[in-house]
């Protein structure tokens, strides 16, 4: 399946909605697991955004690459931890936790950006973010784009003020250690 092929927005919807069934046949079929839809997104992608684990695991274990970015260069990571990019593609939620699928994109070496930090700060609890932080505890740039970001912008986001200041406290306590 190429990229903007006719195809390609069939299984993507598939990944999006956890169509079990389909996403099997598709690996079945040996085909491409790693083709973007339009935007770029992937199966994988669209899996994570809606928290389906049962395809991630399947994507993952057939080979799908978890360092895929869009068009806009949103990363896998982007899409499971922002609230907003999922909502925003639409589909059924699945009831697989941020925090299982976050270990399981770690576990295949996935890039965590300071964008990915962020949105842990804004969006996530302590755990999802402390799992992240050990990933990138020693990365300063990457700490400090995301503490950057989080001041400038949190305003904007309807946050749980509590576990936002709990989590900003971790990076701020990594950044203390570096």
């Amino acid at each position: 399946m190429a990229k903007n092929n006719r195809g390609a927005s069939d299984i993507l919807d598939a990944a999006r909605d956890g169509d079990l069934q389909t996403i099997k046949k598709y690996i079945a079929a040996k085909k491409d697991l790693n083709a973007q839809g339009p935007d770029g997104r992937t199966l994988l992608i669209n899996a994570c955004a809606n928290h389906h684990g049962e395809i991630i695991e399947m994507l993952i274990d057939a080979g799908a690459d978890a360092n895929r970015v869009t068009n806009s260069k949103k990363t896998i990571l982007n899409y499971t931890l922002c609230p907003a990019f999922g909502f925003n593609i639409g589909g059924k939620r699945g009831d697989t936790s941020v925090l299982d699928i976050v270990k399981l994109l770690l576990a295949q070496r996935c890039t965590v950006s300071s964008f990915d930090i962020a949105s842990a700060i804004l969006f996530q609890t302590p755990e999802v973010l402390t799992a992240l932080l050990k990933r990138v505890s020693q990365n300063k740039n990457i700490l400090i784009d995301a503490v950057d970001y989080v001041n400038r912008n949190a305003f904007e986001y309807d946050v749980d003020e509590s576990t936002y200041e709990k989590n900003l406290n971790l990076v701020q306590n990594c950044l203390k250690r570096i």
